[in-house]
């Protein structure tokens, strides 16, 4: 409950401290993509991108990994699910976004939810808080989105037919959010500490999405809530220190660091194609990244 309690206090905080730089110096951090990247640089790469590094220890710890070899089939197993999806992507731009946006939704709503014993609303709440960072930002800042999915090579005649569903979509989250509010209202076994997580964060999430643009309010979210909270929730999972869980993040935060280094040097265009490279990325990472945490929740 207290590592829960402080992703709160991290995400709340966060997001107001940039709220009032947003409020005074928009011009000159958040203008353009760049200056957004540049500004949340070292958030996104410890711990946005780091908190996947401890997947070779949860494949571990689920069993997927018991001898040598199978580590190395691990790792290949890794890598040809993520490049291959970036495959996709390429020559199949309009399916893959769907899948990465669904597959979206499942994962950020498992991994952030704080109710895994209260059944009747654990459904709820990964749809709520899965929704939230993919649908509001489409009903509030559409045609920044449509810029950013372009940007991903994908066709704007297709986001024109696939956008009024995930449009229409928010007002589903009406209800679901109501009925959880009167699940936990009348239940009185959950913890109030609990309920005011969950109440706190969904509304600064929502005071989030609808305020910033996407990019940042996307950053906000990936880095000081989803990735804090699976950083710390593995970190449980493992019997892992605090230093252990640094040390075991160090080698993918170098490696991205690198990475970053020569795009910015070897690529024109930086501005834009930086998010091709991080979004497709991350959507690619994403697959067997979620498949990992689903096996690893089914195992507990």
């Amino acid at each position: 409950m207290i590592n829960n309690l402080l992703v709160t206090y991290i995400f709340v905080l966060s997001t107001i401290s940039i709220f009032f730089l947003n409020f005074f110096f928009k011009d000159v951090l958040f203008s353009n993509y760049t200056n957004q990247f540049i500004f949340f640089l070292l958030p996104l790469i410890w711990p946005g991108v780091a908190h996947g590094s401890l997947d070779y220890e949860v494949g571990k710890k689920i069993g997927l990994i018991k001898k040598n070899y199978q580590s190395i089939l691990f790792f290949m197993a890794y890598v040809s699910i993520a490049v291959s999806f970036s495959i996709f992507w390429f020559f199949l731009p309009n399916i893959s976004l769907l899948i990465f946006l669904t597959f979206s939704i499942f994962h950020f709503g498992s991994s952030d939810q704080v109710f895994f014993i209260e059944k009747k609303i654990q459904f709820f709440e990964i749809i709520l808080r899965g929704g939230l960072p993919i649908l509001i930002p489409i009903f509030f800042h559409k045609e920044k989105v449509y810029e950013i999915f372009e940007l991903l090579f994908v066709d704007y005649l297709f986001l024109e037919k696939i956008f009024p569903f995930f449009y229409y979509c928010n007002f589903l989250l009406i209800p679901i959010f109501f009925y959880i509010l009167f699940f936990l209202l009348r239940n009185n076994q959950i913890p109030i500490q609990k309920k005011s997580i969950f109440l706190i964060e969904i509304f600064f999430m929502i005071f989030c999405f609808v305020l910033f643009e996407p990019l940042i309010s996307f950053s906000i979210y990936f880095c000081f809530l989803h990735s804090i909270r699976h950083l710390i929730n593995e970190k449980n999972n493992l019997n892992f220190s605090t230093l252990t869980v640094i040390l075991k993040t160090l080698p993918l935060t170098f490696l991205t660091i690198i990475s970053l280094f020569f795009i910015f040097l070897f690529i024109e265009n930086f501005e834009y194609k930086f998010i091709s490279i991080l979004f497709i990325s991350l959507a690619s990472l994403t697959i067997p990244h979620m498949y990992l945490v689903f096996l690893s929740r089914k195992s507990q």
